[in-house]
């Protein structure tokens, strides 16, 4: 018969004492038998490895919960808190058409298409049946499709770039890019960031980032990156106000674009983008569709409106050269003065010029100059204001 085991004087709940190949936990009353060769943690303190199984379920009061599930379940509820930083990141919104866009220049809205040696079509696409259940999200209506041809030359390539206004607003952060994409074949798709410090003045020059990239099939499937941009301590914005963080797109890319475009290589085919999104982190969360469908429409009219309901206009003038001046506002606060265009005019009377004039962030003027003496007439047949970076 073995001895009597004496135990610690005063101890603390929690605390472990091991005798005779047996091990004892004070639970604050008695001493307790631990389970020989089970290894648990104390009450207080310990270290815990590996993965923890719980039973619980999110939808019940006070139950341990994994991460996973509460993800899961709550997740969902958060669709439109703002977390993205990406504007049209479903490609609903579209003020200059669906397309197709072929040349340098701003395709959907905030998507501007860039090509060097190489040729693209970029247009807007009808999401199919097939299409949302790959995705798992029936709210998947439009795609964006860019239909490429890589081209061997050094410089070539072909990029889709999302500028996202003041490069302060993501210098020295960890940020996650997550979307929605598929393709013609087995493509390589590039993502990088850029920090464009503006220009006017003396800016400092551009930071490019070095990229990474994600192998497509022909299946909508959403893949993550992750990036860590620079610091902007000590650099020297321009003085225009146009400095941005520019998020690129890499559909092919030649040899003096590989480290950028996280090496994509020289390639052709179709690749379709869905549900872009870009939020500070490093882990990718649930899709953000950017608000409400007008919330979306003012995200981008801040840089673009497009309008195309006529508006005619009248004076009588006091004499030859008499000129009047028809104010117009803008549906939002554009991001600044906007380039203004009048798309055409008709049904003029009396009219010797008609001109957008002191265009500004909340509207501009129509300027009217009369022929001669008399009433007038003039219908615009629409404008577009350009506030883009």
């Amino acid at each position: 018969m073995s001895g009597a085991i004496t135990f610690p004087p005063n101890p603390t709940v929690g605390q472990i004492f091991t005798s005779g190949g047996t091990t004892w936990q004070w639970n604050g009353t008695a001493w307790v038998n631990a389970n020989t060769g089970t290894n648990f943690l104390p009450l207080t303190g310990g270290t815990m490895t590996g993965a923890l199984t719980l039973s619980g379920n999110a939808a019940t009061a006070l139950q341990a919960t994994p991460l996973q599930q509460v993800n899961a379940t709550v997740a969902p509820a958060f669709n439109a808190v703002g977390r993205s930083y990406i504007h049209n990141g479903l490609f609903n919104i579209a003020q200059r058409g669906s397309g197709a866009f072929t040349a340098n220049g701003y395709t959907l809205d905030r998507w501007l298409l860039a090509v060097s040696l190489d040729t693209a079509s970029v247009a807007s696409g009808a999401v199919s049946d097939t299409n949302r259940a790959q995705i798992g999200d029936e709210a998947a209506t439009f795609y964006l499709g860019n239909t490429f041809t890589g081209n061997a030359g050094a410089t070539a390539y072909t990029l889709l770039i999302q500028p996202i206004e003041s490069v302060r607003r993501l210098a020295n952060k960890t940020v996650t890019v997550s979307f929605y994409a598929n393709a013609s074949a087995a493509l390589r798709l590039g993502v990088s960031l850029n920090q464009f410090f503006g220009s006017g003045g003396s800016p400092s020059a551009s930071v490019s980032g070095t990229g990474q990239s994600v192998t497509l099939t022909t299946s909508f499937a959403r893949y993550s990156l992750s990036f860590t941009l620079p610091s902007v301590a000590g650099k020297t914005l321009g003085t225009n106000g146009n400095d941005n963080t520019g998020l690129n797109f890499w559909y092919s890319a030649g040899a003096n674009n590989a480290t950028t475009s996280g090496s994509v290589g020289v390639q052709s085919g179709t690749i379709n983008l869905w549900g872009v999104q870009l939020e500070v982190g490093s882990v990718m969360t649930a899709l953000d569709y950017g608000g409400t469908p007008q919330q979306q429409l003012a995200q981008c009219q801040r840089f673009y409106v497009s309008n195309t309901s006529q508006l005619a206009v009248g004076f009588n003038s006091w004499a030859a050269g008499g000129f009047y001046y028809h104010p117009i506002f803008f549906p939002v606060q554009m991001r600044a003065a906007p380039t203004v265009t009048i798309v055409s005019t008709s049904n003029a009377t009396n009219i010797n010029s008609s001109a957008p004039n002191l265009q500004g962030p909340f509207g501009f003027s129509w300027y009217m100059v009369a022929t001669a003496t008399g009433g007038t007439a003039i219908t615009m047949n629409g404008y577009n204001a350009s506030a883009d970076l």
